[in-house]
């Protein structure tokens, strides 16, 4: 391979890759940096993360939307932080009807235990999807 061609990331693993093994280590510290971000702009979207950790200048290597996107969703999945839709009021003033924005749910770090609301404990109060579910759709509470 030419020395001016770079891999395409399917090949090389891309960015959480070193060498051929996961870099855990790399993608935890991504996480608590984002989540420490997050929890102190209280609410934020994508581009908000993105621009603060690009900002901080503290990766060696530089971190593409995607690659922030794909952390977002690990904390969403690890129940520290929540997608929400602005509703342009109150905490989400700054932010457009409608976008997505990321929230803390704990009030601790990375590494703490998130304090849940009984609406969160229901399956369909934390669900992505709930604004398409409807009882005889595709997405529905019985699928």
């Amino acid at each position: 391979m030419s020395r001016e061609l770079e891999p395409s990331s399917e090949i090389t693993g891309g960015a959480w890759y070193v060498e051929d093994s996961l870099d855990t280590e790399y993608i935890n510290v991504l996480k608590e940096q984002c989540w420490r971000k997050i929890y102190g702009m209280k609410v934020t979207t994508l581009e908000g993360i993105a621009d603060a950790l690009k900002r901080s200048n503290v990766w060696q290597i530089e971190l593409s939307k995607q690659h922030v996107e794909e952390i977002m969703k690990a904390l969403v999945l690890d129940n520290q932080v929540m997608k929400v839709k602005s509703t342009g009021t109150g905490e989400f003033a700054s932010i457009l009807v409608g976008k997505a924005c990321y929230k803390c749910i704990g009030k601790r770090g990375y590494g703490g235990q998130p304090k849940l609301g009984t609406v969160a404990s229901i399956p369909c109060g934390v669900c992505p999807q709930i604004s398409r579910c409807t009882p005889d759709g595709i997405i529905s509470p019985k699928s």
